[in-house]
């Protein structure tokens, strides 16, 4: 943007000043257009001597200063424009923009848009996988809904990314999605690992939840079996092969099942197993137990980001499940020397085997009810305790008891146990304990009867007898209760580190694979403290994904289409995580929910000037959610509160900027849009879609 001077009128004896600024055509030529003029220039100096150096002293700058004052000229002129057209235009399309800076993620960090194209060109689709996919994983993170609501509203996204695709094509790219997961996994687990410190995966957590659907039916109600009889194939030769039953001949080098060498009779035992059903009624933890179920076990690192995960049946055990995931996670990244944290409600001793087997290390937390007499005589004992931390006493104190065992029927497993003892924990334990006593007597005085030994409130409950149809409550068990009451504050954590190996061969040249003793690297007390209490990242990736990402309710029903599902609710999370790292590597952290709501509201309003040209200008979301968690503050706390926030940036810029695009400020055309955007819009029309173009006709 520079001033220029023209001549101009009879004789061409006078000199003209206009504001002007370069563009480069279609055909790559650089043109000038005019933003402003301002008149003869004898009549500029007649009025103000120094008119000419204020002008440019005003216009001058920096590129960015000259972009930003002349969109500042087009909001202004845009605004004339629309007053003058006001009786003929009263709607303006207001389009979505968001997706935007996902999408800059998606291409330039974990550059899944070379996957999905490749994917595109070997299966030829008819439409475009990679923009489908992309929207898909965004539209989780901006507003989550049905494939079939996100069609219905696919127009109100700028540059209609999923224009001319149709309604069975998006389904048809979940089951795409489904059938790359492992590989989709692996793939954006080496982009993150350059994205972040490559201790990662020294410290991974572990955890299930389920999830339900809208429908009244199971699978196996339906009749619907799973489609997963090449993953049945797979899993089932490579037990084989560990087991000594299937040859070597029929596994390539690298370890992969070379199909056609499969014996037929192996192949029948596969056809013949048991039909799995996917959606199935289990213990539901959102307590749905009258919709169907599927479990979603989870693997995050030590910073919150996925790199595994599995989908199970709703009625499997989560016990179960645990070994299929850990071996197929340590397969496919090599993992050694890493330590797998997971809630007591996985410390069973087989888990606890199967990890030591894989040579992995665990840290899991341990019931304090059942330790016997003496270890709880132990515990209890306040002197043998020491304090995390001397400064903070709020921290609680710990008390280290080496070289344990835990018996289980799998076997003993020698490993460290660690007390830990909280007023904080035990404040609250006491008031649980006084809830559930309160509970009880409710009941009591209602009639209510209850079985035979149970949990939570019941557990306190006295009866007269002990009958399987459940007995009439006639009090308290003070017993019972004093005993609970004694264990308050206090919980214990088992931990054994990732121990290393060595093979010995015997005299008949039998190889023995013996643990190298005091191999396990040690972890201090608080050290071991900190990582469990670090589990709870892994429950509050099941929260965003349930709560923000629209995991639950499901809407799809074959087992691909559901598998596909969680697995772009997992790109999602990956997403957000990734956004949250940048963001607080930049000094700006935010929550999931600000980033979910900032790329929601990320929106453009779409006109014409009176040239014809089309415009968009970002708007703004101001105080219209300032009240919220403020409901008691003072109204003028809250005028200065919404003053203050005026100077600071909006949070949606400062995504824009860490995902490596330009914040929308002011108006822009197409050009500058897609410039700032990351993205190329080949006409106006594709820029906005047809069908929201032809609104504008």
């Amino acid at each position: 943007m520079f001033l220029k001077f023209e001549k101009g009128g009879k004789n061409r004896q006078y000199e003209y000043v206009s504001l002007v600024e370069a563009y480069r055509t279609e055909n790559n030529k650089i043109k000038h257009r005019v933003i402003e003029r301002f008149g003869r220039k004898d009549l500029l100096l007649k009025e103000d001597p120094e008119a000419i150096v204020k002008l440019q002293a005003k216009y001058g700058g920096t590129r960015e200063e000259k972009d930003r004052k002349a969109a500042d000229i087009r909001v202004k002129k845009a605004i004339e424009d629309l007053q003058q057209a006001s009786d003929t235009l009263t709607d303006y399309p207001v389009l979505k923009y968001g997706h935007y800076p996902i999408q800059a993620l998606w291409k330039n960090v974990l550059e899944l848009d070379r996957k999905f194209d490749y994917q595109n060109k070997i299966r030829r689709f008819k439409f475009d996988l990679n923009k489908t996919v992309c929207l898909l994983s965004a539209s989780k993170i901006m507003e989550p809904s049905s494939i079939l609501r996100l069609f219905d509203e696919q127009d109100k996204y700028l540059g209609a990314p999923i224009f001319g695709v149709p309604l069975d094509s998006i389904y048809d790219s979940l089951s795409v999605v489904s059938e790359q997961k492992d590989s989709l996994m692996k793939w954006t687990n080496k982009a993150i690992s350059r994205e972040v410190p490559d201790d990662r995966a020294s410290l991974v957590f572990y955890d299930v939840t389920n999830t339900y659907f809208e429908s009244a039916m199971t699978d196996a109600e339906r009749g619907y079996e799973q489609a997963d009889f090449a993953q049945n194939l797979l899993d089932m030769a490579s037990q084989a092969r560990a087991l000594g039953t299937l040859s070597e001949e029929c596994f390539d080098d690298s370890g992969n099942v070379i199909p056609e060498a499969l014996p037929a009779e192996f192949i029948d035992a596969v056809l013949n197993e048991k039909i799995q059903y996917l959606k199935m009624r289990g213990p539901s933890k959102e307590h749905r137990f009258d919709l169907p179920l599927v479990s979603v076990a989870l693997v995050i690192d030590r910073y919150g980001f996925p790199m595994d995960f599995e989908v199970f049946s709703g009625n499997t055990s989560e016990f179960k499940g645990m070994e299929k995931v850990i071996k197929k996670f340590q397969d496919k990244y090599a993992i050694k020397e890493t330590i797998v944290v997971a809630d007591r409600g996985l410390n069973s001793g087989a888990n606890l085997k199967m990890l030591n087997h894989k040579e992995l290390g665990f840290l899991m937390s341990q019931k304090v009810t059942g330790l016997g007499e003496k270890l709880t005589k132990r515990m209890l004992d306040q002197s043998l305790y020491d304090w995390f931390d001397e400064q903070n006493t709020q921290l609680g104190r710990y008390q280290v008891v080496n070289n344990w065992q835990k018996n289980s029927s799998a076997g003993a497993i020698d490993c460290t146990l660690v007390f830990t003892f909280s007023e904080k924990r035990k404040k609250r334990d006491e008031k649980i304990l006084e809830i559930w006593k309160d509970i009880v007597l409710a009941k009591k005085a209602q009639g209510v009867k209850v079985k035979s030994k149970r949990s939570g409130w019941s557990c306190l409950a006295k009866t007269k007898d002990d009958l399987r149809e459940g007995s009439v409550i006639v009090g308290v068990d003070e017993k019972v209760y004093e005993k609970k009451k004694a264990l308050c504050g206090y919980a214990a954590i088992i931990y054994k580190g990732a121990p290393e190996f060595k093979n010995t061969v015997t005299e008949e040249g039998e190889i023995i694979r013996e643990e190298i003793p005091g191999s396990a690297k040690p972890l201090s007390p608080q050290t071991i403290a900190g990582c469990y209490h670090q589990l709870n990242q892994i429950e509050q990736c099941f929260r965003i994904m349930k709560t923000n990402l629209g995991l639950r309710p499901m809407y799809v029903w074959n087992s691909e289409h559901v598998k596909g599902h969680i697995t772009v609710c997992i790109l999602a999370l990956m997403l957000i995580r990734l956004i949250q790292f940048r963001l607080k590597n930049a000094g700006a952290p935010m929550s999931v929910y600000q980033i979910c709501r900032s790329l929601r509201d990320a929106e453009v309003v779409i006109w014409k000037d009176s040239k014809g040209e089309l415009l968009a200008h970002p708007t703004r979301k101001g105080v219209e959610e300032l009240r919220k968690g403020r409901e008691r503050m003072d109204v003028q706390k809250l005028i200065e509160l919404a003053r203050d926030l005026k100077k600071e940036p909006k949070p949606i810029d400062l995504i824009m900027q860490v995902c490596g695009l330009s914040p929308l400020k002011g108006t822009y055309s197409r050009k500058e849009l897609q410039r700032a955007l990351g993205t190329k819009f080949a006409d106006d029309q594709t820029m906005v879609g047809p069908l929201v173009w032809e609104s504008l006709l």
